[in-house]
This record gives structure tokens, C-alpha cells and sequence, in this order.
């Protein structure tokens, strides 16, 4: 019989945009998997510690730089089932003494990401001579591109391996690199990178439930964990390129 000490929950089903015409397996699915390790928790002999994955997104269209302490505003059922979760993880504290801790991921990017990860879309748009859409808002004539906390998924790992030696029984803690970076910014690296000049970007206009601009304030990380980013922009796209092309 195994007693861990620490349990790394990362598994979810993760979209923003998929949960909005999937709201039932995204709450029920993401709710009901933490629910189960909890009560595991909860009932072992020893109870291990949990370190839970939840999103940047359970802030909503608060603006940044966002901050554990400012009030969640879910705005899509990813969102909200990450924001139970957490929910979840505060309860069986305050009720059981299970301890957790809550990690907010920024836009994580690298190897192995996601179909649905823009950085990833971009790559395959520019192989198969497809234009790169960047989304953002019209404001007073002018397109605003959407920024994002781009995090590489190696100092994402460190943070979390970091979360599970923390001595603490229940917190909340951002991991995102804090700078914002439009995603007009990483279509270009994308295409300077690949030598893609006759690729071409467009320009669409974002869903109003997705937040025009998100970056993290990282410093509760650093002084908790002693973590902090490593890896820039720039570096996150040459390395997901090399690794895609020797992988395609």
C-alpha cells in the first residue's frame, strides 16, 4: 500500500475557449478528479500533502498585475471549475487539516504543450503557409493585441516541485514570469525564428468573456518559494521551434 507524502494533482481538462461549449465535462470532470484525491487524503493514515494546479484564468478580466489576494472572477467554466478546486482545497483545510497548496499557472508554453496553445498554432500556421491570427480588441480605431504571461513549462516545474517542499499548510501562489508579452510580439519572434517573411498576420477580435491583458505579480513566489523565471520569450520560442521541427 502506498502512503505518499506529497501528491502532485496536474491533471484537467484545460481550455478557456474548449469549456465554453463544453461546461459539463470541464465542471464535472476537473471538480470530481480533486474531489477524489482529497477524500484519499483525508482518509490515509498519514496525510499527505496536495499541490494542487489551478489557473491564472480563475481571475477573470481583473486588471494586472494580478495578485493572490485580489477577489476571484471566473469568467468561462474552466475557470470556474479551477476556482472550486480551489474552493475545494480551502474546505478540506479548514475541516480536516488536509494541507494544499494552491498553484495559479500563467500561460504555460514549451515542449509537449497543447494542440490549443497559441505558440503551438502559430508554429504549425507558418509550416503549412496558413496566416497567424492574433486576437486583441479594436479600442478608438486601434487594435490592442492581447498580452500574456508566457511562462516556460521548465521553470513551471521547478516552482511546483519547489510548492511540495514548502513548509507551509495552505496557500495560494502565483507561477507566471510577470512580464506581459502581446501575442503580436510572439507571432513575429514565431516567424523571424522560422524564417517564415512571407508569412502573413491577421488580426481578430477577442470573445468578450477573455481578457484583453493578464500577467502575473510573481513576488509571493519568490519570497516563498525562492523561485523565480529563468527562461525569457525569446529562448521559450527558439527552444519549442527546435524541438518541434525534430519532432514533426
Amino acid at each position: 500500500k502506498y502512503e505518499p507524502t506529497t501528491i502532485y494533482h496536474l491533471a484537467a481538462l484545460a481550455s478557456h475557449r474548449l469549456s465554453i461549449d463544453d461546461p459539463y465535462s470541464y465542471v464535472e470532470q476537473n471538480t470530481i478528479t480533486l474531489l477524489n484525491i482529497l477524500e484519499a487524503a483525508r482518509t490515509a493514515r498519514v496525510k499527505p500533502k496536495i499541490v494542487f494546479s489551478s489557473s491564472s484564468s480563475v481571475y477573470g478580466n481583473s486588471p494586472p498585475p494580478l495578485k493572490e489576494d485580489m477577489k476571484p472572477n471566473p469568467s468561462g467554466p474552466y475557470a470556474l471549475s479551477k476556482y472550486f478546486g480551489e474552493q475545494l482545497c480551502k474546505l478540506y483545510h479548514e475541516l480536516y487539516g488536509v494541507s494544499c497548496i494552491i498553484l495559479r499557472y500563467f500561460n504555460v508554453v514549451g515542449e509537449r504543450c497543447r494542440g490549443n496553445i497559441v505558440l503551438k498554432i502559430f508554429v504549425d500556421n507558418v509550416l503549412n503557409g496558413k496566416p497567424l491570427i492574433v486576437n486583441g480588441r479594436w479600442l478608438d480605431g486601434r487594435f490592442q493585441p492581447a498580452t500574456r504571461d508566457f511562462t516556460y513549462v521548465g521553470d513551471i516545474a521547478d516552482g511546483t516541485i519547489l510548492a511540495g517542499q514548502l513548509d507551509r499548510q495552505f496557500e495560494v501562489i502565483n507561477l507566471g514570469a510577470g512580464r506581459p508579452t502581446s501575442v503580436l510580439e510572439l507571432a513575429e519572434r514565431v516567424i523571424e525564428e522560422m524564417g517564415g517573411d512571407k508569412s502573413e498576420i491577421k488580426y481578430a477580435e477577442l470573445s468578450p468573456h477573455e481578457a484583453l491583458h493578464s500577467y502575473s505579480d510573481n513576488s509571493k513566489a519568490r519570497k516563498l518559494l525562492g523561485w523565480e523565471p529563468k527562461v525569457d520569450i525569446k529562448t521559450i520560442v527558439k527552444k519549442y521551434i527546435e524541438w518541434r521541427l525534430k519532432n514533426s
